[in-house]
C-alpha cells in the first residue's frame, strides 16, 4: 500500500499549491513567494516519488527467487494483478493496478509465460509484461501422433483452446489460406520439435505446423505429385498408414511399394494400423472380430485408401508414400524385431506368417 500513501501525500501538497495560486491572484507578495516555493518543492517531490516508485521500488517482496507466471489471453488488468499477487511477485494487487494505470500500461500488457527473476522494479515488471517476451516452450510432436493427442498436449504447454484448435483444422477459409486442397488439416500437422510461446493463438500454432509441412513440398515434389494418379491428400493418407507400420526408416519406402502395388492391383490394403485407429481400447493385439468392424477406415473390408489420415505422419513417411521403392512385393508380415518379411505371392506370405506364429508361441512359452 506504500504507493497509495505516497499518492495521498502528493494530493495534500497539491491542495496547498492550489490555495497558494488563489492567493497569488490576490497579488499578495508574501503568498506569491510562498506559492512559488511550494510549487517548486512539490514538483521536486513528485518527480522524486515517480522515480523511486516506478524505477526502484521493489516488487517480489516475498522472495528473492525467480518465479514463472502465466498471463492468460483476455486477462484484465485486475486479473493480471491477482495472478502476480497469488504467485508472490507483488505484495499488493491494488498498488499494481494503480501504477499500471498511472503510467499508461492498462491495456498494453500481453499474454505469455514470463520469468520474474527475484525482486524487480515496477518499471521492469511492466516493461516485461508489455514486451511480450514470453518463455519459449520446446514442444515435441512424435511422428504418428493423432490430432486429438496434439490438441491435448498444447493447452498445458502454451495455453491454447483445444476445441478452437480442432475447429480451425476444418475451417475451409483458413485451410485455403495455405493453398491446400483438403477438407481438413488433420494429417498435415507435421511432427517435429517446435519452439512455441505460451499465449500464442490457435491460428499461429497451426500456421507454424503447416508451414513446416509445406517445406516438404518443393517444386520437384509438387511436379511429381501432379503427374501421379494421387492427390497430395491421398499421399498424406497413405503416409499415415506407412507411419503406423514402419519402425525402421529403411523399410518405409518398401512398405510404401507394397501398398502402391496392392492399390494398383485392386487388392485391399489390409493394414493393421487402420484397425487400431477405429478400436476404442487400442493399441493392442488385434482379434479376428476387429477385422469385421464396419467402418470406411477398415481396410480389411473396404478397398482403396481410407477417407482420411489415421495420424500425422513425419517427413520420411510422406516422402516414402510419394516415392515408393521399386519392388514388386504384395505382402509383408512382422518378424518380431521391428522389421518385416516381404513377399511377392500368397505362398511366400503364408510361410512368413507361420514363422511369426511359431515365434509368438515360443515367446509365450518362455
Amino acid at each position: 500500500m506504500a504507493f497509495i500513501i505516497i499518492l495521498e501525500i502528493a494530493s495534500l501538497l497539491f491542495l496547498f499549491l492550489f490555495l497558494s495560486v488563489i492567493l497569488f491572484y490576490r497579488k499578495k507578495l508574501v503568498w506569491v513567494i510562498l506559492s512559488g516555493g511550494l510549487f517548486s518543492g512539490t514538483t521536486a517531490i513528485l518527480v522524486y516519488v515517480i522515480f523511486v516508485v516506478f524505477s526502484t521500488y521493489g516488487v517480489g517482496v516475498k522472495s528473492e527467487n525467480s518465479r514463472i507466471v502465466k498471463i492468460n489471453r483476455g486477462s484484465s488488468l485486475s486479473e493480471i494483478g491477482k495472478v502476480l499477487f497469488k504467485d508472490g511477485v507483488i505484495d499488493s494487487q491494488k498498488e499494481f493496478v494503480w501504477i499500471s494505470k498511472l503510467f499508461g500500461f492498462e491495456k498494453k500488457l500481453k499474454t505469455g509465460k514470463y520469468e520474474i527473476r527475484g525482486k524487480t522494479s515496477y518499471y521492469s515488471l511492466l516493461r516485461l509484461l508489455y514486451s511480450g517476451e514470453s518463455i519459449q516452450e520446446k514442444v515435441t510432436i512424435p511422428e504418428g501422433s493423432r490430432t486429438e493427442k496434439i490438441a491435448s498436449i498444447l493447452p498445458e504447454k502454451i495455453g491454447i483452446d483445444k476445441e478452437n484448435f480442432i475447429s480451425l483444422l476444418n475451417d475451409q477459409s483458413f485451410i485455403k489460406s495455405f493453398g491446400l486442397e483438403t477438407p481438413s488439416l488433420d494429417g498435415f500437422l507435421l511432427p517435429e520439435t517446435y519452439n512455441l510461446y505460451y499465449g500464442m493463438s490457435e491460428q499461429e500454432v497451426i500456421t507454424i505446423f503447416i508451414k513446416e509441412f509445406i517445406k516438404i513440398l518443393t517444386d520437384s515434389v509438387m511436379s511429381d505429385i501432379s503427374e501421379s494418379e494421387f492427390t497430395l491428400r491421398d499421399y498424406v493418407i497413405l503416409a499415415s498408414i506407412i507411419e503406423g507400420e514402419a519402425v525402421h526408416d529403411e523399410e518405409r519406402s518398401i512398405i510404401s511399394a507394397v501398398f502402391h502395388n496392392r492399390l494398383r492391383s485392386n487388392i485391399r490394403l489390409q493394414a493393421d494400423p487402420t484397425i487400431q485407429y477405429i478400436i476404442s481400447d487400442g493399441p493392442r493385439r488385434l482379434l479376428n472380430e476387429d477385422l469385421e468392424i464396419d467402418s470406411p477406415y477398415n481396410t480389411y473390408r473396404y478397398g482403396g485408401l481410407p477417407p482420411g489420415p489415421i495420424c500425422n505422419p513425419g517427413k520420411r513417411s510422406i516422402l516414402a508414400a510419394i516415392y515408393p521403392a521399386n519392388e514388386d512385393y504384395l505382402y509383408f508380415v512382422a518378424r518380431g524385431d521391428g522389421y518385416h518379411t516381404f513377399s511377392r505371392n500368397t505362398k511366400e506370405h503364408l510361410l512368413a506368417k507361420r514363422k511369426l506364429d511359431r515365434l509368438r508361441r515360443q515367446l509365450k512359452e518362455e
